[in-house]
């Protein structure tokens, strides 16, 4: 596949539904739901790119919440 071919494969970042750090978990959640994807890039307000967040993430960070300390 030659450069431009692998250039029309991108999509914008404007297009791009991202996450931003200082969101909630329930936001995060929202958005994911809203744009039906089960995971997003999380962004720094400095817009660099941090990691990604999956719904299993979100998951395991509800259930760990709901864990009691015996």
């Amino acid at each position: 596949m030659n450069k431009t071919n692998e250039l029309l494969l991108l999509t914008p970042r404007v297009s791009l539904a991202c996450l931003e750090e200082r969101m909630s978990v329930r936001q995060a959640y929202e958005k994911m739901r809203a744009h039906r994807y089960m995971a997003l890039p999380l962004i720094s307000s400095q817009g660099e790119y941090i990691g990604t967040v999956t719904e299993g993430d979100i998951l395991h960070y509800i259930v760990g919440k709901d864990k009691k300390i015996e």
